[in-house]
């Protein structure tokens, strides 16, 4: 056993007294063995971190036997270690609740930016014509040059809460409070994204090139209001049929079918009753007056993105927040969620009234 192993068990203890999965492999059953153990080993100082947090921990627990979350808790208030162990383990439920919140994620390309500065997207398709070359080790006469263009502009933007816990609801050993509070934190940052991802396209935003993401003469805005079978194959078709940037027929198959909420339950009866090979998303952040949209996946035609920091671990954190001065007695944690979107292009995608 090793210290990763206790602080594992601490975080299933934790997490397990509140009633929530943990992530972690560390079996629940070995809660006890490990701590045990570990109070056998307490004299030796191997679990001696610079006086930290599980050092005490073992200790309390060996001589009073209190229960495992509490005696973290309670030992654990004057450490700065205690307060990132702490953080980390409530990082697992705001994850939980936040992935709860995330559907649609399956219809967006994931992207990670290296710091929060703008970045360009350029609405372009790579989309060449290959020729046959003859005879063999011929010169290439067809050279097709890839520029740097000019794009849309989109960044990382941060969002967050402190969270103060108070001394008595850590003693009092309230930990499914604690937990469901930083759960439901989880669930605001699933809503932000998805309001973030569908306000952009009902905003119909101009891409890189100028030009509208829906537009009739780019094949991708039809007419004709209603949800129906021909309407939905009409989409379907009109993404196979769309032009590429080379005047090719994309050929896209579609994927997602996204509606508001008003129409998933007939969404989900069209795409059973006729074995359409569509995944229904439905959401309330589409207006019941606003759009559906037949989608491809965003591997073969990304068209919106979501973007993250690349070191934020999905974007994101549960950590020490910053002092604000006052004398709050107990642990204070922030939340922070590092997240942005960006319209990417319009081949792979195709929008139509709902009413």
């Amino acid at each position: 056993m090793n210290i990763l192993d206790l602080r594992e068990a601490l975080t299933d203890a934790i997490l397990e007294d509140a009633g929530v999965k943990s992530f972690s492999d560390c079996h629940p059953r070995m809660h006890e063995a490990l701590l045990e153990t570990a109070i056998a080993d307490s004299e030796t100082g191997v679990y001696d971190m610079d006086r930290g947090t599980l050092r005490r921990l073992v200790e309390t627990f060996g001589s009073t036997r209190s229960s495992m979350p509490n005696a973290a808790f309670t030992t654990g208030l004057s450490s700065s270690d205690f307060v990132n162990h702490l953080g980390d383990t409530l990082r697992i439920p705001v994850v939980q609740n936040l992935q709860a919140q995330t559907a649609h994620r399956a219809f967006c390309k994931m992207i990670g930016l290296p710091n929060f500065k703008p970045h360009e997207f350029p609405s372009i398709g790579i989309d060449v014509d290959l020729v046959e070359v003859t005879p063999e080790l011929a010169e290439h006469k067809n050279i097709v040059a890839i520029a740097d263009l000019p794009g849309l502009d989109a960044r990382v933007w941060t969002f967050g809460r402190n969270v103060a816990i108070s001394r008595k609801v850590i003693v009092n050993d309230q930990t499914s409070l604690i937990v469901n509070a930083f759960g439901a934190l989880g669930t605001s940052a699933g809503r932000l994204e998805a309001k973030l991802v569908y306000e952009l396209l009902e905003s119909n935003p101009t891409l890189g090139d100028g030009g509208p993401m829906f537009h009739g003469d780019y094949g991708n805005l039809l007419s004709g209001a209603g949800l129906s079978l021909s309407a939905v194959g009409e989409s379907m078709t009109a993404l196979r049929r769309m032009q590429t940037n080379a005047g090719n027929e994309a050929d896209i198959r579609a994927r997602f079918l996204i509606v508001p909420a008003e129409l998933e339950a007939e969404a989900l009866s069209l795409v059973f009753n006729n074995n359409l090979l569509l995944e229904v998303v439905a959401t309330s952040r589409i207006s019941a007056s606003g759009n559906w949209y037949v989608m491809s996946d965003p591997e073969a035609a990304p068209t919106v993105g979501l973007l993250h920091l690349e070191a934020s671990d999905g974007g994101i954190t549960v950590g020490n927040a910053a002092n604000q001065g006052d004398m709050f007695e107990g642990v204070k944690l922030g939340v922070r969620y590092d997240v942005g979107v960006a319209a990417l292009g319009r081949l792979g995608i195709v929008t139509r009234p709902v009413a």
